[in-house]
Order: structure tokens, then sequence, then C-alpha cells
């Protein structure tokens, strides 16, 4: 069991400097994009057409992949009143640990079950470039699986390994 949790590590390892880069590419375009329709629209040239689609995917998958990033580092915004609370008692602490991962596991598996099925459902496409709004939408399904899967680690550590949620998402107590 180590030593598939330390695969398992080495993947989320991979997978955070993949996140990190696709979100880099993914500002780097918005950046572009926006000051070249601000200078085109300065020289009264007309803007780009297919400007606010292309930022609307960028900034969609820039956020859900930033997301999953912050989740497998322990970097969101969370509230720990009850976790703070029994900081000393290791027992109850990791029963708390375990039933936030299994809540997490099952909004998770939720919010991928139905957005998929949404999606499938989605046929228009965009004015500009005639892309499939599925294509934008997907970033939800792609986002939540992720950390799933990453929460699914964590909560094997915990349960198996003595692991004090010190996996991908750690839950600080």
């Amino acid at each position: 069991m180590q030593k598939l949790m330390a695969y398992c590590d080495q993947i989320e390892e991979f997978l955070g400097k993949l996140l990190r880069l696709l979100c880099i590419i993914l500002l780097g375009m918005l950046l572009v994009i926006f000051v070249a329709n601000i200078i085109l629209r300065y020289f009264h040239v007309s803007g780009l057409a297919w400007y606010e689609e292309v930022v609307t995917f960028c900034f969609a998958w820039m956020a859900f992949l930033g997301t999953v990033e912050l989740w497998r580092k322990n970097s969101l915004f969370n509230v720990d009143i009850i976790t703070h609370r029994f900081k000393k008692d290791g027992a109850v602490a990791k029963v708390i640990r375990i039933l936030v991962e299994l809540i997490c596991i099952v909004f998770f598996g939720i919010t991928t079950y139905y957005s998929i099925g949404w999606i499938s459902r989605i046929k228009s496409t965009t004015p500009a470039l005639s892309l499939p709004t599925s294509y934008l939408y997907s970033c939800i399904p792609v986002s939540m699986m992720l950390m799933g899967l990453m929460t699914i680690r964590d909560l094997v550590g915990d349960i198996f390994l003595e692991n004090e949620g010190k996996g991908g998402k750690q839950i600080d107590l």
C-alpha cells in the first residue's frame, strides 16, 4: 500500500505541475488577447470578433483548473471551527477528517454525474468560432473528477495508513 501511495504522490505532483503550466498558459493567452483588443480599439480598428468567446473559455478553464491545484495543495478557503475544537483528540480529529472527505467525495460525484448529463444535452455552438459550448462547460466535470480522485486518495491514506490528512488535500487540525 505504501508503494501505491508513493506512486499516487508522484502522479499527483506531476498533475500539479501540469495544472500550474496550463493556468499560466491560459492567463498568458488572456493577457495577449486583452492587450490586442485594447490596442485595436484604441486605433479605431474593429475589435476582435472572437474576443469574448476565447476570453470566456480561457477564464473558465483557468478558474476550474486553478481550483483543482488549490484543492491539491489545501490552499482553498475553509471554515475550521469544528476541526479546531478537536485538535488535541487524535481519534475524533481522524473521524472528522474522514467524514469531511466522504462528504466531499459525494459532492464531487454528484456534481460530476449531473454536469456530464447536462453537457451531453447541449447542442449549441458559439456564434463567432462555431465551437461547441460543451467544450466550455466540460471544465466542470473534469475539475470535479480530479478533485474527487484526490480526495479518494486522501481517504485511503487516512483509513489504511494513519495518514492524518497528509495526502494531496490536507485538512489542518
